[in-house]
C-alpha cells in the first residue's frame, strides 16, 4: 500500500505556483506549472479516484481527503475485494466486503466473517495503514520535490467537462508523468497519470474544498482488532 504514497507522488513530478491572467493557455509550460502549484497548495480537501499498478496488482482510490489526514472513501485490491476506510482524528477503521476477507485471511475467513458481520474494524492507535493514503499535506508537499526534466506543454483537452492544458515530463529514472492543468482559475491539476517506472497509474482530482463530511463509526458499529482476534479464537 505504501507504494501508492509514491505513485500519487509522482504528481508531484509536475506542478508548481502563481496565477496567469485569461491567456493561461497562451503561457509557457513552466509558468503554467507555477500557477497550479500555487493554487493546489492553497486547497484543503479534495476528492482523488483512479488505480495504481504495483507488484503486478491493481490498487483503486476513491477517497475524499484533507490537510488533517482524515479521509473516508474505498480502496480496492484488483479481485481481492475491496474496503471501505474512514481515518478520523489518528483513527482508522475498515469495512471490508467478502471476497478481501477471503483473499487476505485464508482459512480464518468465514469465522472473521462471522465475527465481524457488518461492523467496521476499529485499528489499534498509531496504526498507520490508511496514512499514505489520507495525507494531503504530505502529497500536497510532494508538489515542491525538485524536478527531473522540464515539462512540455500539449493541447488542451477536456477533463470531466472541463478545459485543461496537458503537460508532459520524462522522467531521468523511466517513464513519463502527465498532468492536465484546469484553464478556469484556480488552476487546479485535474488528472495526473504516469506511465512506466516502478508504479504506473492515474488519478483524477475533484470537488476541490470540499466539505468531505467525515464521520466515525457509530461506537455499536463497530468492533476492534483486540476483540476480533480474542473472537475468532474462540
Amino acid at each position: 500500500m505504501t507504494g501508492i504514497k509514491h505513485a500519487v507522488g509522482a504528481v508531484g513530478a509536475l506542478t508548481l505556483l502563481a496565477g496567469c491572467g485569461s491567456s493561461f493557455d497562451d503561457e509557457s509550460a513552466a509558468n503554467i506549472e507555477k500557477a497550479s502549484i500555487t493554487d493546489m497548495k492553497a486547497i484543503e480537501a479534495v476528492h482523488m479516484e483512479g488505480d495504481i499498478s504495483q507488484s503486478g496488482s491493481e490498487i483503486g482510490l476513491d477517497l475524499s481527503l484533507n490537510t488533517d489526514g482524515d479521509c473516508t472513501g474505498t480502496i480496492s485490491r484488483g479481485d481481492s475485494g475491496s474496503a471501505e476506510v474512514v481515518t478520523l482524528d489518528g483513527t482508522s477503521w475498515f469495512k471490508p466486503d467478502e471476497e478481501f476477507w477471503k483473499a487476505q485471511a485464508g482459512p480464518q475467513a468465514e469465522q472473521i466473517i462471522s465475527v465481524v458481520g457488518d461492523n467496521w474494524v476499529q485499528l489499534p492507535d498509531g496504526d498507520e495503514s490508511f496514512a499514505s493514503f489520507c495525507d494531503l499535506d504530505g502529497l500536497l508537499d510532494q508538489i515542491d520535490n525538485d524536478q527531473d526534466e522540464p515539462s512540455k506543454k500539449g493541447e488542451t483537452e477536456d477533463v470531466d467537462g472541463q478545459e485543461a492544458i496537458k503537460l508532459t515530463r520524462e522522467k531521468k529514472d523511466g517513464g513519463t508523468t502527465t498532468v492536465w492543468v484546469a484553464m478556469e482559475d484556480p488552476h487546479h491539476f485535474l488528472k495526473v497519470e504516469q506511465e512506466g517506472g516502478d508504479s504506473p497509474g492515474s488519478f483524477t482530482f475533484s470537488e476541490f474544498d470540499q466539505d468531505a463530511s467525515i464521520e466515525a463509526p457509530a461506537e455499536d458499529e463497530a468492533i476492534t482488532v483486540e476483540e476480533l482476534q480474542q473472537q475468532a479464537q474462540q
